[in-house]
């Protein structure tokens, strides 16, 4: 007896752990409670000769039997019918939401009001529209007012329908103010039931549906869609309009999802068979896949530098649990949405991933997409200094790990700060030696490293008064302008010759002139075709460089 008991219990343990982790995603259960009749609202149908009388409108609940879970994903279906003959027991819808409970979800059948006033076709139809979506959003609120009697998560509440329930689903689940609604005849809550809670929708299974003001997605842009153009050889028309929709909300950054389906004879033959069988399993990747996905991305510093401890996270959803994946990094220590990482000597690309699991359901997601993290080492100072002159020195900058290099020329306050592996040029204005210091820097901090300069002044320097004509040119010279100098205060020179380099020493500009042919004392450099940047000039006479100065492009 003890043997046959602890077989059984095994069973079941090994029955229920397959189930929880293929739950939503595979056939679990093979039969299903229905629940049929359930008034969830009141309200005014259309009628003709204008009747006022309210009438009850009814829901089918369906669910897998056997099913034990606190709380799963509800789907709501609209039935099709242009707004005439639709029903909740349209063989479609019904085969439907039967499917849907086979793989653990719990699934609704909608009658919402039918009938319009064909005399003002377009209004009457908007009218229509707006009644099933005060029907539509009073379906969503009972089930949230009831939650816990019918064991539903009302963060995973989907949408579906097919044509004509499709766009109100659609409707339902983007129009959120009265604004937006199709017709000004009431306010969206002005008809339903007496609950008042607001709520979000995770997601849409559109079957042939679109919607006409296709700007309201704008408003909701969490909510995934799926697609669907079920079509035959002559309804290419509508599939274009369906991937056009699906489309802009991609355009939008709304997940979207896009499926055509050929039909042998006519779409209502292919929504039967969409729903029955292994094609159902159109639906259930979207749905398994909205339900995985939709939990965000691990958050925390995505630059990092070796050997230290950092923290990632998770949002702190009690009803969750959370798998970690760490590549180059050391877990330390975790909590059930949180962890401690430390991470690895030698400068790469870590990942941080996760995987989150259900506790309610037991059913496990899907790895999530991974954080990448930019793993540094300390910087490594080194730099290479060159004499161009007696008063002039070209910095090359060799330094390894580095994020940003600057220069303390130790000459009156004058600095440069610039991007790793560049060249600055400086000239010095008075004699003596003088200590230039490199500093580099990245997220591990930074370093230094000086060695001394010594500074002879060249004597065409003193003789020409170049620093006179220098002195003048701004720092900043705005883009699209050239410059002109003024050599009248330049002495004991024929000849006269600029060249702009950029940082990188790239030769951008070279020109050269006689001092006597410069009629108006303004010598003209064409640097209006300079881009926005940083840029060193070198100032020549007769073949002797004797001076630099950085400017800026802005």
């Amino acid at each position: 007896m003890k043997y046959l008991l602890t077989l059984i219990l095994s069973q079941f343990f090994i029955q229920s752990y397959a189930q929880d982790n293929s739950r939503y995603i595979s056939r679990v259960f093979n039969d299903y409670n229905f629940y049929e009749n359930i008034t969830y609202t009141e309200a005014t149908p259309y009628s003709i000769e204008g009747n006022q009388i309210r009438k009850s409108y009814k829901l089918d609940f369906y669910e897998p039997s056997g099913d034990d879970v606190a709380s799963r994903p509800l789907v709501i279906l609209f039935p099709d019918g242009n707004f005439v003959i639709g029903n909740k027991e349209q063989n479609e819808i019904v085969n439907w939401c039967e499917a849907l409970t086979t793989y653990g979800y719990a699934c609704v059948c909608v009658n919402y009001r039918q009938g319009y006033d064909n005399s003002i076709p377009e209004e009457g139809v908007n009218q229509a529209m707006l009644r099933a979506i005060q029907d539509g959003r009073a379906a969503v609120r009972f089930f949230i007012e009831n939650q816990s009697a019918f064991r539903i998560n009302i963060d995973e509440i989907f949408l579906g329908g097919n044509q004509t329930g499709a766009e109100v689903a659609l409707h339902t689940a983007f129009v959120d103010n009265d604004s937006e609604s199709p017709s000004s005849l009431e306010c969206l809550d002005c008809s339903g039931n007496i609950f008042w809670q607001e709520f979000s929708i995770a997601g849409v299974l559109n079957i042939n549906g679109i919607l006409d003001n296709k700007e309201i997605v704008k408003n909701n842009p969490n909510i995934s869609v799926l697609n669907v153009e079920i079509s035959n050889s002559n309804k290419l028309l509508t599939t274009e309009k369906v991937k056009a929709f699906h489309q802009y909300l991609l355009s939008q950054k709304i997940i979207s999802q896009f499926v055509r389906y050929e039909a042998e004879s006519n779409p209502i033959e292919g929504f039967t068979k969409l729903v029955n069988g292994n094609n159902i399993n159109t639906f259930i990747d979207f749905l398994s896949g909205d339900l995985i996905f939709h939990t965000e991305s691990p958050l925390g510093d995505i630059e990092v530098c070796e050997n230290t401890v950092e923290t990632y996270y998770c949002s702190n959803d009690k009803d969750s649990g959370y798998e970690w994946i760490v590549e180059h990094g050391t877990i330390e220590s975790q909590t059930d949405n949180s962890l401690n990482v430390r991470w690895n000597k030698g400068r790469g690309i870590g990942k941080i991933k996760v995987i989150r699991t259900d506790l309610k359901t037991g059913a496990k997601g899907k790895i999530s997409n991974p954080l990448y993290i930019d793993i540094a080492s300390p910087p490594i100072v080194d730099f290479e200094m060159q004499y161009l002159s007696g008063n002039i020195i070209k910095v090359r900058d060799k330094s390894f790990e580095a994020n940003l290099f600057s220069i303390d020329y130790d000459f009156e306050g004058q600095m440069y700060q610039g991007n790793p592996n560049t060249e600055a040029l400086f000239s010095y204005t008075q004699n003596g030696q003088y200590n230039l210091t490199q500093t580099v820097e990245n997220i591990c901090g930074f370093v230094t490293q000086t060695i001394p300069v010594e500074i002879q002044l060249p004597d065409a320097f003193n003789a020409v008064n170049i620093d006179k004509m220098v002195e003048k040119i701004p720092n900043l010279i705005n883009s699209g302008s050239d410059m002109r100098l003024d050599v009248s205060v330049l002495s004991q020179i024929k000849n006269f010759s600029v060249i702009i380099k950029d940082d990188y020493n790239k030769l951008v500009i070279k020109t050269s002139y006689s001092i006597e042919s410069i009629t108006d004392k303004l010598f003209q450099v064409n640097t209006s075709n300079l881009e926005i940047g940083t840029y060193f000039m070198e100032f020549s006479t007769d073949e002797t460089l004797i001076m630099t100065k950085r400017i800026r492009i802005k």
